[in-house]
């Protein structure tokens, strides 16, 4: 300061600095700061912080009252003096903007980025869920006439989540040390270099201490975990739970190689038919994001402040637009897509960013357990643990996020929208919590259960057969969400419960979570083995006759009737079955060639079914059918008809006469080409109910026809090889 020097400024900060980088603090020093430069600074440190990290500004110089007008007024706040600063100039003063609580509030909430013309530069927000001021400078100043210096007032109120540590005690000054480091500063530096819990150390530096109401700063004793690699560059992590931060301050958890059974056990509480189990295999470990998508995380990539009714920026993402065709015909992408394309442009090399898969989402939820939540199998744990319909939701005012004025009226909270929320169990909050809110799962991953339902990026089928193409974005429609939400049942936020999303979001629980992959290139499906059957019998509910070929076809000859064929053929020796194909074949014998027995040559197929071997009883155990796929030829559009278990739904080729077509039925799941490259194995071993066909087993199979109009000319073939769905 010119005219009013001071020469511990410089050392106090080396010797802070240091010392705050051996407690796991990333640091940057800065000396001789005009106004414009303390905010700036102040900023970019905002900006800066990671997702739940801790802002710390340390500031070694004047601090002075904030001005006031009216004699014997008292100010209601302190400034940090820069270095033009004139503390005898009251209007002065006002210029500067770097009162405390100005700056709190900057680190806080929005850092307030002016935005360039011609460049799409959202509002940024730093991540950081406390901010600590030290504020090291009590010091009279030369330019106040001596007894006018006014003493530093406590601050009539404070910024949430933050803490502020003045020097010396209120009405009280220091004198300026002349050589070495303030009195402050010494004490601070001996207090960081202990081996005392930090938040005893920086709530015990000052009598001058001032915290929000209701902080709670013991999470300041938790070791500080460091990570793996720097922000422009990643590797895999070396055990669950590792650590990275990307250049957003975006946190990801390091999810190891290992399996699991994805799905849940007959018997669970709550579980539905289609969380059928499935062995999933991981050969690769793949980058969990610690949180779920942020309002901060959205203003930093795309902008889009209305995608989190939250107001905080650590609430989450509670929005999502899926892609559409507007009147124009102009594609608009999802949200995800814009996100994800945001990211992918600054991956670190030889990674992407991406949704995670159902089978990654399940398998990080779980950290290794086997229970229905990670914590265990009593739901009445959750309300410590996750953010789900309960009390405090049963007893509040929303009607979704909207308060009850809204309405004009006030809602009866038995029989309102929420009155299915539990009566008892209570988690604190009434709607979305600040991410990370709840303690982590043990690869550190927090809100896997509740807070907003995660969008995966497979769409959402019964038995989990998916269709999406490595590097293919999804569009967000009718996908898998996990995890439940905020207004969901405890049942719902099981780590197997899965559901669909709707075509458009409109709802306010619904947000995402990122995953990091290594790329790789895609894995293609060769070209499957095919084993035709040949069967040993085959029967008619009517009059026909059946003649099998050398080939394993069947001809059909006979009075046109409504009827079944029934058929049972042996599995070649040494093969698993994952699939069966029904060809449907043209002959010149038939009407129009077939395939049909029809005067057109056309016919109307109503079910396919298949039984596995035959039980001691005479009962034969059906084969579970999950997917049913038609040839080009085939009008794929109609083939599910095979499986849907009614006689008056049908597949018939009636623009395909005299030609030959196929339908596979898919037994087990197939999985070439999943992004994660994870190998699935269905039926799982847990499964008693179902397992595929072996070699040497009998297999039984059924043909039921819709009306009169019978199928001509087929055969049979199974494949124990993947096939693409």
């Amino acid at each position: 300061y010119p005219g009013a020097e001071l020469t511990s400024p410089p050392n106090d900060i080396r010797a802070v600095g240091e010392a705050l980088r051996q407690r796991g603090f990333s640091t940057t020093e800065l000396e001789n700061l005009d106004a414009a430069q303390i905010r700036d600074a102040i900023r970019a440190l905002g900006v800066s912080v990671p997702i739940r990290g801790t802002a710390l500004v340390y500031f070694s110089g004047y601090v002075v009252p904030t001005a006031t007008f009216r004699p014997g007024e008292i100010a209601k706040d302190s400034l940090l003096l820069p270095l033009e600063g004139d503390p005898s100039n009251q209007k002065a003063l006002l210029t500067y903007k770097t009162e405390v609580q100005k700056l709190l509030q900057s680190v806080a909430t929005d850092s307030d980025v002016p935005a360039q013309p011609g460049v799409a530069n959202p509002r940024r927000q730093g991540g950081s869920a406390a901010q600590i001021f030290l504020l090291d400078g009590c010091y009279p100043h030369p330019a106040v006439k001596a007894g006018k210096s006014a003493p530093l007032p406590k601050p009539s109120s404070m910024v949430p989540a933050s803490l502020l540590v003045h020097s010396a005690p209120y009405g009280e000054t220091m004198t300026p040390s002349q050589e070495g480091l303030s009195p402050f500063a010494q004490k601070l530096t001996e207090a960081l270099r202990s081996k005392r819990p930090l938040d005893e150390v920086l709530t015990g530096l000052s009598s001058a201490t001032e915290s929000s109401p209701g902080a709670d700063w013991s999470f300041l004793a938790a070791p500080v975990k460091p990570v793996v690699a720097s922000p422009e560059s990643l590797v895999p992590g070396r055990k669950p739970g590792d650590e990275w931060l990307n250049a957003l301050g975006l946190s990801f958890c390091w999810c190891p190689p290992g399996s699991f059974t994805m799905g849940s056990p007959e018997g669970e509480p709550g579980r539905h038919g289609k969380e059928v189990p499935v062995d999933v295999e991981f050969p690769e470990g793949f980058w969990m994001a610690k949180y779920e998508f942020t309002r901060r995380d959205v203003l930093a990539t795309v902008g889009g402040v209305n995608l989190s009714t939250g107001v905080h920026k650590l609430q989450p993402l509670n929005r999502i637009n899926a892609a559409v065709v507007d009147s124009r015909k102009v594609y608009r992408p999802s949200t995800a897509e814009l996100i994800l394309e945001k990211l992918n442009a600054s991956a670190p090399p030889g990674w992407y960013y991406d949704l995670p898969t159902e089978a990654e989402w399940e398998y990080a939820a779980r950290a290794g357990t086997r229970t229905a939540y990670w914590f265990g199998d009593n739901p009445a744990d959750l309300a410590r643990y996750g953010n789900f319909a309960d009390r405090s939701l049963r007893q509040s005012s929303f009607i979704g996020e909207l308060a009850n004025g809204y309405f004009g009226k006030a809602r009866d909270e038995q029989s309102g929208l929420f009155s299915y929320a539990h009566k008892v169990w209570d988690d604190g909050q009434e709607t979305t919590a600040l991410v990370g809110s709840y303690p982590p799962n043990p690869w550190g991953l927090h809100d896997m259960h509740g807070n907003v339902s995660e969008v995966t990026s497979d769409s959402y089928h019964p038995f989990r057969v998916q269709e999406r193409e490595v590097g293919e974005v999804p569009s967000v429609k009718k996908l898998v969400f996990k995890g439940g939400s905020w207004v969901s049942p405890y049942a719902h936020c099981r780590s197997a419960y899965r559901a669909k999303t709707a075509d458009l979001y409109t709802e306010n629980y619904e947000g995402l979570r990122l995953v990091l992959r290594q790329k790789r290139e895609s894995r293609t499906c060769p070209e499957p083995r095919w084993f035709p059957l040949t069967p040993s019998e085959v029967r008619m509910s009517g009059d026909s006759q059946a003649t099998i070929a050398e080939d394993g076809s069947v001809l059909v000859r006979g009075p046109l009737a409504n009827e079944n064929y029934r058929m049972k053929a042996k599995i070649p020796e040494g093969i698993s079955v994952r699939a069966i194909r029904l060809e449907v074949l043209s002959d010149p014998s038939l009407p129009k060639g077939g395939p049909g027995r029809n005067t057109d040559g056309t016919f109307a197929l109503a079910e396919f079914g298949a039984a596995l071997g035959v039980a001691g009883n005479g009962a034969s155990v059906p084969l579970r059918i999950i997917h049913v796929k038609g040839s080009s030829e085939a009008l794929a559009q109609r083939v599910e008809n095979l499986i849907d278990g009614k006689r008056e739904t049908f597949w018939s080729l009636r623009r395909n006469v005299g030609k030959d077509s196929s339908v596979l039925f898919f037994v087990g799941i197939p999985f070439v080409g999943t992004p994660d490259g994870a190998k699935w194995t269905y039926p799982s071993k847990v499964d008693r109910s179902c397992r595929l066909p072996q070699g040497g087993e009998v297999v039984e199979f059924v043909l039921e026809h819709h009306l009169q109009f019978g199928l001509g000319k087929f055969r049979l073939s199974v494949t124990p090889d993947e096939v693409l769905p």
